[in-house]
């Protein structure tokens, strides 16, 4: 009898979770593993955009100084300009390490 239920058991489980479809986002390494390995420049400040809308890429400095350094190395200093005026729009700008990381940012660009 225990048996027969662990079978029932075992196929309805198996049969909910693989009708379900659900969406994973991306995980923050995968996100900052795409931004590293990018070498179309333009795409590059495209995508630190769209992951600056996530509060945990914001807080992760390296990033910031990687693509600011390889965007001064390349005189793309109009993308390293975009980039720091899109991080105004985000409610981080109020805190003052934020800024100051900003500030320090425009500095060695």
């Amino acid at each position: 009898m225990l048996s027969i239920s662990r079978l029932l058991y075992r196929s309805f489980c198996t049969s909910l979770s693989s009708t379900a479809t659900t969406t994973t986002p991306p995980t923050m390494n995968a996100i900052v593993d795409s931004i590293f390995k990018e070498r179309n420049l333009t795409k590059l400040v495209q995508k630190f955009k769209k992951s600056s809308e996530i509060d945990r890429f914001r807080s992760k400095h390296r990033i910031y100084e990687i693509a600011t350094r390889r965007l001064a190395s390349a005189k793309k200093f109009y993308y390293i300009e975009e980039i720091l005026e899109e991080q105004k729009k985000y409610h981080d700008i109020t805190k003052e390490g934020f800024a100051i990381r900003l500030i320090k940012l425009y500095g060695n660009a």
